[in-house]
């Protein structure tokens, strides 16, 4: 058996992985392969996570399309060591499996929801409503603060703040013709103060979205934002 012949004998730690080149450049291109693949697949979500996802499931095929490339040969099959290989399957499996049962689902949640808000007009919006902790605004629903916040939207995209307070916080309702309601948790940004963010629930975490110039939008058809 080809598992039997391995160097097992070898620690993973004094594994020469220079001598293994083959099953290095397995698993280098096929992480620069996934990163690509899961960036085509969801090309508005955080660049590092499809970063980590290429990584995690892309190494983990180059490994088993690299190993067999590795011990075709019976001499150098007697030089691997079965302990580095245990180790690369063991560890790219869990990363794989976090990356395609948790990650890609959520992703794809998020794209979904990115693409409801930007096509919010083929929905027959009716009327717009922000509460503040405060008070309430009042509602927008003129044709012309309708249209002017569709227009917002058609431009939203996913946002990930970094270490990023909120400096106003409200709940904005969305009212439709023929649909239920949408309901979001939002916000203005400290370092985005002319937009603001909505949460919303992917599937299993919360994530946000940001409506460049919203901020404006509220205080021109709702009322002075923060007042």
């Amino acid at each position: 058996m080809l598992l039997s012949e391995l160097d097992w004998r070898t620690p993973v730690g004094k594994a020469n992985i220079s001598r293994d080149w083959r099953l290095s450049l397995c698993i280098l291109i096929g992480a620069v392969a996934a990163v690509m693949f899961w960036n085509a697949q969801f090309p508005d979500t955080f660049w590092f996570e499809k970063f980590w996802m290429g990584l995690a499931t892309g190494s983990t095929i180059g490994a088993v399309l690299g190993f067999f490339w590795q011990v075709r040969v019976p001499d150098r099959r007697r030089q691997t060591s079965g302990w580095f290989l245990v180790c690369l399957v063991l560890s790219g499996s869990a990363f794989s499996s976090i990356a395609l049962l948790g990650m890609a689902p959520d992703m794809r949640a998020q794209e979904m929801e990115l693409a409801k808000i930007r096509t919010l007009d083929q929905r027959g919006l009716s009327m717009v409503t922000v509460h503040q902790r405060r008070g309430k605004f009042s509602d927008a629903k003129s044709a012309v603060a309708l249209s002017s916040f569709l227009d917002l939207t058609r431009r939203a995209d996913l946002f990930y703040p970094s270490h990023e307070t909120c400096t106003m916080d409200f709940e904005l309702i969305m009212n439709f013709k023929d649909s239920a309601p949408l309901s979001y948790s939002g916000c203005v940004p400290e370092r985005h103060v002319d937009d603001f963010k909505l949460k919303f629930q992917a599937q299993f975490s919360l994530r946000d979205i940001i409506v460049p110039g919203g901020r404006a939008w509220l205080d021109r058809h709702i009322g002075k934002a923060g007042s």
